[in-house]
């Protein structure tokens, strides 16, 4: 029979009644959620992803996931160009949002990923329309020509001048002479 042909071959095991059998699944270590959640994280499946920090224990990297989470649904809401800031009002909430859990991000991460995380608040705060707090987290992230644009643009000429006192040797010539300029 078949069963006797995959016994032989080491394809089956046979458990007669009333012998214990062997675990079918063990749970898994924490390093081996976190292998996951790292490898789902890089593929975009960020929901997945936070589960899974969530069962390694890891706070920061479930954090990060719900970040991206949240700026990736903010994407998906639809722009309404004939409804002004009013239609949009959704659409902007959900990347205030996003911004915001990108600022929860960073306490406890490493300098780099400090520096990202405040350019993809600064993008989401600048996507709703919040440009005075664009503008400060492009600061935090060392984009010194964003930073100043920005704080042009919501009407905050002393605090772009300062970027272009501090950090005027890091801005392309064009930002630094518009800054000026108009501060004038």
């Amino acid at each position: 029979t078949f069963k006797v042909l995959w016994e032989e071959r080491g394809l089956v095991n046979s458990h007669p009644p009333g012998t214990p059998l062997p675990r079918l699944a063990v749970a898994s270590s924490k390093a081996e959620w976190a292998e996951a959640g790292h490898s789902l994280f890089a593929k975009g499946r960020y929901e997945e992803a936070m589960l899974d920090f969530q069962r390694a224990g890891l706070r920061q990297e479930k954090r990060v996931a719900y970040a991206f989470l949240l700026r990736e649904r903010a994407d998906a809401l639809p722009l309404d160009h004939r409804g002004g800031a009013a239609g949009n009002a959704v659409r902007n909430e959900a990347f205030l949002k996003a911004a915001d859990a990108f600022s929860a991000s960073v306490p406890g991460a490493l300098r780099e990923e400090k520096r990202s995380y405040h350019r993809n608040a600064g993008e989401c705060y600048e996507r709703c329309g919040d440009n005075k707090r664009a503008a400060e987290s492009y600061l935090d992230a060392e984009q010194y020509d964003l930073s100043a644009r920005l704080f042009r643009k919501a009407g905050l000429f002393d605090e772009a001048l300062d970027v272009v006192k501090n950090h005027e040797d890091k801005m392309s010539e064009s930002v630094v002479r518009s800054i000026v300029e108009v501060s004038k």
